[in-house]
């Protein structure tokens, strides 16, 4: 599970995020821990 959490990849989805809350004015501080959230749930995904 590690090497899934840790491996090199794209990463694109919390990029996303990212990009879309500071196109609206978002604060990236308050927005990362979604965007870990999102690449977790995505992760989990794979794995189960």
């Amino acid at each position: 599970m590690e090497y899934s959490l840790t491996s090199g990849g794209k990463r694109i989805r919390p990029v996303l995020l990212l990009s879309a809350g500071g196109a609206v004015g978002g604060d990236e501080k308050e927005m990362l821990p979604f965007a870990c959230a999102v690449e977790y749930i995505h992760t989990y995904s794979l794995i189960h």
